[in-house]
């Protein structure tokens, strides 16, 4: 999957956990498309990257951005 990369918006990092590990760089709008390319059953954690300092994100926390941003996704 490729994403293209907005440096205006906040960056997000979405990393598949398991035996094969893959990593996606995307911005906010892109975080649904991100997750439909993971299998259904596949465990993932999503990092912000913000102050060149990656945080780890609650479900709780990134539903209220999507809510925020107007984007018509839940977790």
């Amino acid at each position: 999957m490729n994403t293209i990369i907005d440096n205006n918006q906040r960056v997000f990092l979405i990393t598949r956990l398991g035996f094969s590990v893959s990593n996606y760089f995307c911005n906010l709008k892109d975080i649904p498309s991100c997750l439909a390319d993971l299998e259904k059953h596949d465990s993932f954690k999503i990092y912000h990257f913000w102050d060149k300092k990656f945080s780890i994100l609650s479900k709780k926390r990134l539903n209220e951005m999507f809510a925020a941003n107007q984007i018509d996704f839940k977790l």
